[in-house]
């Protein structure tokens, strides 16, 4: 239902109108959309190359600062006393203390070259030389930091912080000895003081919330611009470089609305281009829809109120030429139902009554009651106290079946009477059928004297016992109930509900059943002529009341079915 409103709405030219004007603003928007995502990621590709370049700038500035120690460090190595003490070591020379301390006067005068120096320690192959309190090189530079210097043979290795002291940088060279064939004799271990911060934070020009970080191998930090970890979690743009000589790594992050904050302007200058353009059109659009759409509307709204009275013609010029053009035929088409009117609805009036009274005049024999009679008479003597009774009630069954109709259509009898009628068909059934049925009716007392259409109910039960309990094997149950409930609306209704425990319908039967009662036309009268079908209920209901009232059905296979019967709550019987 929804979706079928939703089609008819866009049949609308108004609405036609205003789609096409969404769909060029769409468009537009797109377009917009499109030309910022574009400038943007252009924008940030410049940043990007220029953070590449702004890591190479201080990379090769990081590798230039620490390289002024390699010479330093080569001052140690080729010094003529820490060779002969470290090539002695390494013949297995035990070396006193007055000539270890002996290399105080170089290490000082060394390490007063550079203000980066921190301190300068030596070992030799098996153990530390100078000062005399060191700590295994195992031990400070690890494993891996040793296997890493013995590789270099003889180069500048920077180990990355002391874990002594994490302001610190350590650096290692291994001496070789010429006296050995240039052979491992001991190491240098440097450390460094952590000034690289200072080198960092000149190189970098930052934006707003930007940081570099510089670490090493093991990814342990040596200098940032900013304390903290940096917030990963954010869109940023991230630039890392590598650098070979060192071995460290300078990380660049910029959080991207810092690169798109400048793009403020130009996103400005779209929205507000978009929002005029889309007030002009919407304007226009707006105009021109009302022109064209407002004539129809009011021919729409003569047209639309032929509900309930006739159409009236239309006097009224517009000026458009082809809605005068379709006003016209609009004002032919009244004028032609006016004159053909009378005669239709003469015709259908004289038609329904005919079909009201064929329906009821399904049975009526002239010898049946005097027969019945005699019949009761009979077996009376005989003292058949059951064969009597089923005679009474089957001669009142018939009695109020035929009873005359009056001239305005059917009889209308108090819905106590047509539910003493169905009480006495299933009394008959009863008999007939014996412990196969079993039958129970509810009804309010005050319900009872609510007018309806004779013979409306009964069919409905016949129906069930037919098509429910006669089709299946075991005990039967049919319960019919009257309830007092309101409709959608609130208005109140009747609902009485006739259910058996039969076999029921499967789903494709029950929504072709559907459909032959939502029909106005057609018989669904049963072939034998015993009963009257549902689709003639349905058809009487809405020739009294309406579209909005009837029958509903709901059935499931192995379940039985259940026929609900909808009428207006109209007080007491005519």
């Amino acid at each position: 239902m929804f979706l079928g409103r939703v089609i008819s709405g866009l049949k609308r030219t108004r609405v036609q109108i205003l789609l096409v004007y969404l769909i060029g603003m769409a468009i537009l928007s797109a377009a917009a959309g499109l030309a910022y995502q574009m400038t943007s990621e252009l924008y940030i590709r410049n940043t990007k190359r220029h953070l590449t370049e702004t890591a190479n700038q201080a990379s090769t500035r990081v590798e230039a600062v620490l390289a002024q120690l390699d010479p330093i460090s080569m001052l140690l190595v080729m010094d003529e006393r820490v060779q002969s003490l470290m090539y002695r070591a390494k013949q297995g020379a035990s070396l006193s203390v007055e000539e270890r301390l002996s290399l105080r006067p170089i290490v000082d005068n060394v390490g007063s070259l550079s203000w980066l120096i921190a301190g300068i320690d030596l070992y030799t192959e098996h153990g530390p030389l100078y000062p005399l309190q060191n700590r295994p090189l195992e031990k400070v530079i690890g494993k891996d930091g040793l296997d890493a210097v013995r590789r270099k043979a003889g180069q500048l290795v920077w180990i990355g912080a002391d874990p002594d002291n994490p302001s610190l940088l350590v650096a290692v060279r291994q001496v070789r000895l010429e006296r050995a064939n240039l052979a491992g004799g001991g190491y240098i271990v440097m450390k460094v003081s952590n000034a690289l911060g200072d080198v960092v934070n000149t190189e970098f020009s930052s934006l707003k919330g930007s940081s570099m970080l510089l670490v090493d191998q093991k990814g342990n930090r040596i200098a940032a611009t900013a304390p903290g970890p940096p917030d990963l979690g954010a869109d940023i743009l991230h630039t890392v470089k590598q650098s070979e000589e060192l071995n460290w790594t300078i990380h660049i992050f910029v959080p991207l609305k810092a690169v798109t904050e400048e793009l403020g302007v130009l996103k400005r200058i779209y929205e507000c281009t978009l929002i005029v353009g889309g007030a002009v059109c919407f304007g226009l659009a707006w105009f021109l829809s009302k022109r064209i759409t407002m004539p129809i509307r009011k021919l729409r709204k003569k047209m639309g109120g032929v509900h309930i009275a006739l159409p009236q013609t239309n006097e009224e010029s517009y000026f458009n030429q082809e809605i005068n053009e379709l006003n016209q035929a609009y004002n032919k088409l009244v004028r032609e139902l006016h004159r053909l009117v009378e005669t239709v609805y003469e015709k259908e009036r004289l038609k329904n009554r005919a079909e009201i009274k064929m329906l009821q005049a399904q049975i009526h024999p002239h010898f049946l009651f005097n027969t019945l009679e005699s019949l009761y008479w009979t077996l009376s003597e005989k003292k058949d106290r059951d064969g009597a009774r089923l005679v009474v009630a089957l001669s009142k069954l018939f009695r109020y079946s035929i009873r005359a109709t009056s001239s305005e259509g059917d009889d209308w009898v108090a819905l106590s009477e047509e539910i003493d009628h169905c009480r006495r068909f299933l009394e008959i059934m009863k008999f007939r059928l014996a412990h196969r049925l079993e039958w129970e009716i509810r009804m309010p007392e005050e319900l009872g004297r609510v007018a309806v259409p004779k013979l409306l109910i009964q069919p409905i039960v016949e129906n069930a016992i037919q098509h429910g309990i006669e089709r299946s094997v075991g005990q039967g149950v049919v319960a019919l109930d009257v309830e007092s409930v309101p409709l959608e609306d609130g208005t109140p209704a009747l609902r009485v509900r006739v259910r058996d425990n039969g076999p029921g319908m499967g789903y494709a039967e029950l929504e072709r059943l559907r459909r032959r009662l939502a029909e106005n036309g057609g018989d669904e009268a049963d072939g034998s002529g015993e009963g009257i079908g549902l689709a003639n209920i349905a058809k009487r209901v809405r020739m009294h009341y309406g579209a909005g009232y009837g029958l509903r059905l709901d059935s499931a296979a192995g379940r039985g079915t259940e026929v609900q019967l909808v009428l207006p709550n109209g007080g007491a019987s005519r």
